[in-house]
């Protein structure tokens, strides 16, 4: 079987007829049944199906008379069985059209083919079709041609055409039918008549070619006629997560409704996660609606035209169908008037009305308004000073420059999820903000006015989400009364904090279980992050990137996942570096960028180094950080240097004999800029490849700038990941102006114990060093304080002994390490070969990297 899918008019039926003529003749018997759809619709219309079918194929003039469906069914597979066919199902719009004509495969004899036409990808689901082919839309030259062949009767336009063919090229978009009729209704007219048309289909489109398109549409239940309208109206080319989320508060089914409009050809979403939908069908949506009330705009469903936007507000009549607006982008509209007249309007977009300035104040009083939207209204000064909107769920002033003021909220709002300010010049949020009890999501992103919140804020047990990047002026968060009945700390800014000295915090203390999940404090002025930050206890991702002036970082949430703090260049203290990861508290942590943070390096010196791997950290613990420190971490054994390259690679060859032992993998890298480049942000990415095949990648965007960073990361492999017996990890970088200056990478055993007094870890099994072949950088055993103890699952007491300088840039050179393996001796400086113990000299040899 093989299915022939696309939109109406997109020449699904032609191809079928053009394959038909071709290879009919060498079947037994075959059959062309055109036009399934609308056969099926009269009485006993399957019954005549099947005589048809049964007729053409046999080669009998005679009427064959089934009787019935089921009659029909056993007569086509007893009577056909044997016999090689090819049978033609053209525009199949019902599932019982396909059971009762061509069921099964096997009611036909071995090498009969079944050829499906339809509109709706669904019904070659089942039974399944072996190949289905979707029609396209004809390209340019394509397209030309055909449309010159009905209008002109040759394959080029007439020289006084060429623009206006080109104009109707351009609306056809590709699309046969419209091609076909368009060129047929223009032929033989003049160009002033071709002109006139244009317009008018502009107004109206062609019927001929909405009688075709349509059908589709009326193929669908009330859920879906209702999304495809709105998305033919108001959603073409916008995000589908953002649409999904609108149809949703409007009551619609939409996951599903769109699924279907999708089988039926009427949308598809692009790489972008974008709505698409071919102009014609767009048009054939708006005439649906327009043809609501062709001469009164007013009793419309949806308006999207400024003129007959324009038209209903400044009618004096009430409007009770129009439920949607969409004004977006119309620079002619300077004020909307009264709209207390719409009582049942669900959705008013004016994004981008540059000349909007005043919004009437019974906008805020529309009871069953869910969005509303003036996203770039750069004008806007006025207002509703106090919305009563219970019905409301998003409400977008983003980019309204000149907007100061945020209105008064007059009644508990449960369903408002999103209030965007983003780049607004507001000083203050009222009080009332406390009633939008449901609000997750709070954009304040860039409003450099914003001096402080109100202390109802605390009352948003929803908020998952509050965006304060770029608030420059913020001063303090709002008090809050403690469990205790002590008023809470505020947070301040770095201006003020010589007078607020002891609020030097980011707190804005939270309600206990509060449900923030991602903060963005980007590019704020605050100086410390305080212990009372544990208390979002819903808060996933922490973003303080940028902010020049923090200090410290004292404490984190239960549930924290992410923490950007790259360009933090005051930051001494983060608590995790000196108390440890302690990932039984955070069991979800699994990122940390501490980039162009340059106080950590002159403060908190090797203590990085040695957090990686002490207090038994990771064992089972996905993780990865990236911190100032121009030197991969003393314990790795599998090392290697570069020299002004964007790749780095190091390989362990003979695994196979550590089947099962292998618990995880550390990988490290040093990351620096070419000599002459600018600091720039580096997309860098990792490997991990067992004989020759990836089995796991990982990539990373770093801001560099100065000092070379260390990017980290510890992998814990599924069962069987690194069966085989080559392992390489390879680090490399698109951006070309990246240099890595050296990696390493270090395999986890199991069952290593640290040698009482020793710095070397030691295998129950052969009490030897476990230090696997791959080394470049070699040093007095003795010197090399193993910190394995985090990944061993024999824990041991924290080794606080460390160089004492305080400073990560410990003298890489002249550092000489040697390496001994039970995979393969590797022996740098080869005149100390004597210091070795005569037991390591006799490990078995095998071959090792010398790529180094």
């Amino acid at each position: 079987m093989v299915g022939i899918l696309g939109v109406g008019g997109i020449g699904k039926t032609t191809i079928a007829k053009e394959i038909y003529n071709l290879i009919a003749y060498q079947f037994e018997g075959s059959c062309f049944l055109a036009n399934v759809r609308e056969t099926a619709k009269r009485e006993y219309s399957l019954v005549q199906l099947q005589e048809t079918l049964l007729s053409e194929i046999l080669g009998d003039s005679r009427s064959l008379k089934v009787g019935n469906v089921d009659r029909g069914i056993n007569v086509i597979k007893y009577r056909l069985c044997s016999k090689r066919v090819l049978l033609i199902l053209d525009d199949v719009d019902q599932s019982i059209q396909l059971e009762t004509l061509a069921g099964e495969l096997n009611w036909f004899g071995l090498g009969s083919r079944i050829i499906i036409t339809t509109r709706d990808e669904k019904l070659l689901t089942n039974p399944p079709v072996e190949l289905m082919y979707k029609v396209k839309e004809l390209d340019h030259n394509e397209a030309l041609q055909l449309f010159c062949w009905n209008a002109f009767k040759r394959d080029k336009p007439f020289d006084d055409y060429v623009e206006l063919t080109e104009r109707i090229i351009h609306y056809a978009r590709g699309l046969p039918l419209a091609l076909t009729v368009l060129g047929s209704d223009l032929h033989g007219r003049s160009i002033n008549e071709w002109k006139s048309a244009l317009d008018k289909y502009k107004r109206c489109p062609n019927k001929s070619i909405q009688e075709i398109l349509i059908i589709s549409y009326d193929g669908l239940d009330d859920n879906e006629k209702d999304i495809f309208l709105d998305i033919a109206c108001f959603f073409k080319g916008k995000p589908a997560d953002y649409v999904i989320k609108i149809l949703d508060g409007c009551g619609f089914s939409s996951v599903i409704g769109i699924k279907v409009l999708m089988e039926k050809s009427l949308i598809t979403i692009d790489k972008p996660n974008k709505f698409v939908m071919h102009d014609l069908l767009q048009e054939m949506g708006r005439e649906i609606v327009r043809q609501e009330s062709p001469e009164e705009p007013g009793e419309r469903s949806r308006l999207w035209f400024h003129e007959d936007i324009c038209h209903v507000l400044e009618e004096h009549t009430n409007f009770q169908n129009l439920t949607a607006m969409d004004v977006s982008s119309c620079q002619f509209l300077t004020k909307i008037p009264d709209l207390s007249r719409i009582p049942n309007l669900e959705e008013l977009t004016l994004d981008n009305c540059t000349s909007l300035v005043e919004v009437y104040h019974s906008v805020g009083l529309l009871d069953k308004l869910v969005i509303l939207r003036l996203v770039g209204c750069s004008n806007l000064t006025s207002f509703p000073k106090t919305l009563k909107l219970r019905s409301l769920e998003h409400l977008m002033l983003e980019d309204c420059v000149r907007l100061q003021n945020f209105p008064e909220i007059e009644c508990k709002i449960e369903r408002l999820g999103y209030i965007g300010l983003k780049c607004t010049p507001i000083k203050e949020l009222p009080s009332s903000i406390g009633y939008a009890i449901g609000l997750q999501d709070l954009n304040l992103e860039g409003c450099e006015n914003l001096m402080n919140l109100p202390s109802t804020i605390h009352q948003l047990q929803r908020l998952k989400r509050l965006s304060l990047r770029d608030c420059s002026k913020l001063v303090k968060f709002p008090q809050k009364v403690g469990d205790n009945g002590l008023s809470m700390p505020s947070i301040v800014s770095t201006k003020e904090s010589e007078i607020f000295s002891s609020a030097e915090l980011i707190s804005f203390p939270p309600p206990l279980n509060s449900c923030i999940c991602n903060d963005d404090l980007s590019w704020s002025d605050f100086v410390s992050i305080h212990v009372f930050i544990k208390r979002f206890v819903g808060l996933r991702s922490l973003k303080v990137a940028d902010c020049k002036q923090l200090e410290e970082i004292l404490e984190l949430p239960p549930k924290i996942e992410d923490i950007y703090a790259s360009g933090c260049i005051s930051l001494e203290r983060f608590f995790v570096l000196s108390k440890g990861f302690q990932f039984d508290r955070f069991p979800r942590l699994e990122w940390i960028d501490l980039s162009i943070c340059h106080k950590l390096l002159e403060n908190v010196g090797n203590d990085v180094e040695n957090l990686l791997l002490d207090e038994g950290h990771f064992e089972d613990h996905q993780f990865g950080i990236i911190y100032p420190g121009n030197k991969i971490p003393n314990w790795f054994c599998n090392l290697k240097e570069t020299s002004n390259d964007n790749k780095c690679e190091i390989d362990i060859y003979e695994l196979s004999h550590l089947d099962g032992e292998i618990t995880g993998i550390a990988m490290c890298v040093v990351i620096g800029i070419k000599s002459g480049q600018i600091p720039v942000q580096a997309l860098c990415n990792v490997e991990i490849i067992i004989n020759g095949l990836p089995r796991y990648s990982d990539d990373k965007a770093f801001h560099l700038s100065g000092s070379d960073p260390v990017w980290f990361l510890y992998h814990v492999p599924e069962f069987n990941e690194l069966k085989g017996d080559n392992l390489q990890v390879k680090f490399w970088s698109p951006t070309s102006s990246v240099s890595f200056k050296s990696c390493g990478a270090h395999l986890v055993r199991r069952y290593e114990e640290k040698a009482e007094g020793k710095g070397q870890m030691l295998s129950p099994q052969h009490g030897g060093v476990l230090h696997e072949n791959v080394g470049v950088r070699n040093e007095n055993i003795e010197n090399s304080v193993d910190l394995m103890d985090g990944i061993q699952h024999t824990k041991r007491r924290h080794d606080d002994d460390d160089d004492g300088d305080g400073n990560f840039e410990s003298n890489w050179y002249p550092r000489h390490k040697r390496f001994v393996s039970t995979m393969g001796i590797r022996i740098s400086d080869a005149e100390d070969t004597a210091t070795l113990s005569e037991s390591q000299l006799h490990q078995p040899n095998h071959p090792t990297d010398t790529s180094t």
